[in-house]
């Protein structure tokens, strides 16, 4: 009974914090929102999207509320299983809901297990960057396409740009290898005119990389790049001709290879 008091009381603070949040929000912006605006709209009505979001709060106040139990007895535990302890109860649920939620406009997490596990065979390393962005040109208007820094089929738009980088560091001349992953596109469809575009579609972007320590002062890093684009029913000879097709499912292709060489003086 205790225990399920502790539940019922972690849960209302969990509810009562996000609301206070959700308040703070709207008093900047200027106008009463529930919820972030991406999140609300990505339910067929609002009352679904509240019964989720509060479910998150609940499941949030519960986790963070029994994290404080973690330091009631730190002299009985070593750094890492504190640390282990605090990310999966605080950190990890934070990232995740805020991530859900749409709550980051730009935020970016990296983890080395070398700082738990010390050695030079240890570092595996996770990095992962999540952005929200706007892109609009003036003189244009909704839905008129238009090109930047030879970057064609731009709309005005709301856009979201992700990252992941999983990587292994290496005690030899090969230093670091691992892979790169990104995601990046309009939020909507309705962006642009076409309806059949597809507008909402997410290149999908994989490239392995790898990097040599060639010395004290060089590093050479390799990088080759493999992404996904879209296919459409009709046949075309040139790019922009696309944003008038139907689309009709994706490709991949091959498109980069990229080098980088750096020296430290």
């Amino acid at each position: 009974m205790k225990l399920f008091r502790k539940m019922v009381v972690f849960s209302l603070i969990g509810v009562g914090i996000g609301s206070i949040l959700s308040l703070v929000f709207s008093l900047i912006h200027g106008e009463y929102a529930p919820g972030v605006p991406e999140f609300l709209e990505s339910f067929s009505n609002t009352n679904k999207a509240m019964v989720v979001q509060t479910i998150i709060f609940i499941v949030l106040g519960i986790l963070q509320g029994f994290a404080s139990e973690i330091f009631k007895n730190v002299d009985e535990q070593n750094f890492k299983t504190i640390f282990l302890k605090h990310y999966l109860l605080i950190i990890l649920p934070l990232l995740l809901a805020g991530y859900y939620l749409k709550w980051f406009v730009e935020g970016t997490f990296q983890f080395d297990t070398g700082a738990l596990f010390p050695g030079d065979w240890t570092h595996f390393q996770i990095m992962y960057t999540y952005q929200i962005y706007s892109e609009y040109l003036t003189g244009t208007k909704s839905g008129d396409i238009w090109m930047w820094q030879a970057s064609g089929k731009k709309v005005n738009g709301l856009s979201n740009y992700q990252q992941l980088i999983l990587a292994y560091q290496i005690p030899w001349v090969l230093s670091r290898a691992g892979l790169v992953f990104e995601l990046e596109g309009y939020f909507k469809d309705s962006v642009y005119n076409n309806s059949d575009f597809n507008g909402s579609f997410k290149q999908i972007s994989i490239s392995p990389m790898a990097q040599f320590t060639l010395g004290e002062h060089d590093v050479l890093s390799v990088l080759a790049g493999f992404s996904s684009r879209r296919s459409f029913a009709t046949a075309h000879t040139e790019s922009y001709q696309e944003t008038s097709l139907k689309y009709a499912g994706y490709e991949w292709i091959f498109y980069r290879i990229a080098l980088s060489w750096a020296h430290t003086f």
